[in-house]
């Protein structure tokens, strides 16, 4: 009987101050059904406090490759992964998340199809029962176990989204690094804007079964979607990559490119919000503004409609206020004393 040869891969495993967590991460990796002489385990500390370094380097010696920089954040620690690399074919699993034992043997065959430079699986969210995967969530529906995505930028644009995970990619590190890698600028979408630039580079493959596990929400993470802060930078950072993905789709389909000018309107429109709130009316404004030329009809235009018109009646009350409590008693205006 004749031997498949199995492409070899390096997963890619960056970490902060998780030293409880990654080790399950790290098992989850060794446990897989998968040649160990076809894998090797990259694991980049980013700068921890928690001891990780001699946690690991005690737990499993010579088993992974662990290296070691100063905080940089994720983008900056997968590209160091990435560099250090001795395979073409790279993995990512981050370090609160655990892989399903098959995950390699049933993921990585697809990358031999011609013209595919990244595969992705569906996933679960560890302590939810319903939905049970990611893809159910969203609904999207797949014909056969793994599908090839010829306009992979399509299925990443549809209504509730394509279901890509950083710790589900598997890609081919050429084309990685065509894209750039993870943009070391960002702490914040840095994964989604290398997915778009790869859906120009080639096809994806989009594996059905959920083959990763990925870890609850805590106090340990590294962004907090309720932080005022986040929101400003995720909207500003979103509006970044889609005006990337725009200028890049020229030739693209018309309803492609809607989905583009829906997502430009929507991260104009979120920053506008955000600017709201820190009560930068101006700014505020401006981004409503700017939405309009974006907004042909329908609930996006009432959207930034009212958002153009909401700084405006703020600052308006604002300034109302204010003015009330700079005036004298005395010199109150008889319909301000009456209300």
């Amino acid at each position: 009987m004749t031997r498949i040869e199995l492409p070899p891969v390096s997963i890619i495993i960056p970490t902060f101050n998780r030293v409880a967590k990654v080790v399950h991460a790290i098992d989850s990796v060794l446990g897989q059904n998968y040649p160990k002489e076809c894998r090797e385990v990259i694991v980049i500390d980013d700068g921890s406090s928690d001891g990780t370094a001699g946690v690991l380097s005690a737990r499993y010696g010579s088993r992974i490759r662990l290296l070691q920089q100063t905080n940089s954040g994720p983008a900056a620690a997968r590209n160091k992964g990435i560099n250090a690399s001795q395979h073409e074919i790279v993995a990512f699993l981050d370090s609160d998340d655990r892989w399903l034992p098959t995950k390699l043997e049933r993921q990585i065959p697809s990358l031999s199809i011609p013209g595919v430079v990244l595969s992705y699986s569906n996933w679960a969210q560890r302590g939810i029962v319903a939905p049970a995967s990611r893809f159910e969530e969203i609904n999207l529906r797949l014909d056969s176990a793994i599908s090839v995505l010829d306009d992979p930028l399509a299925t990443l644009l549809r209504p509730g989204g394509g279901g890509i995970w950083t710790s589900t990619c598997i890609g081919r590190k050429g084309a990685l690094r065509r894209c750039g890698q993870f943009d070391e600028r960002m702490r914040i979408c840095e994964d989604i804007r290398l997915w778009f630039r790869l859906a120009g580079e080639g096809k994806f493959t989009i594996v059905r079964e959920p083959l990763v596990e990925r870890g609850e929400p805590g106090d340990d993470n590294l962004v907090r979607p309720a932080d005022p802060v986040y929101a400003r930078e995720s909207a500003r950072l979103r509006l970044e990559l889609f005006w990337e993905v725009y200028a890049r789709s020229t030739d693209a389909r018309s309803d492609v490119l809607a989905r583009i000018r829906h997502f430009i309107v929507k991260s104009l429109y979120e920053q506008s919000l955000c600017y709201t709130r820190s009560r930068d009316y101006s700014n505020a404004r401006r981004k409503a503004i700017e939405a309009l030329a974006f907004t042909p009809s329908g609930l996006d235009l009432a959207k930034v409609l009212i958002s153009a018109c909401a700084p405006s009646l703020a600052g308006y009350f604002q300034r109302r206020r204010r003015l009330e409590h700079r005036t004298p008693h005395s010199q109150q205006l008889p319909h301000q004393i009456a209300s």
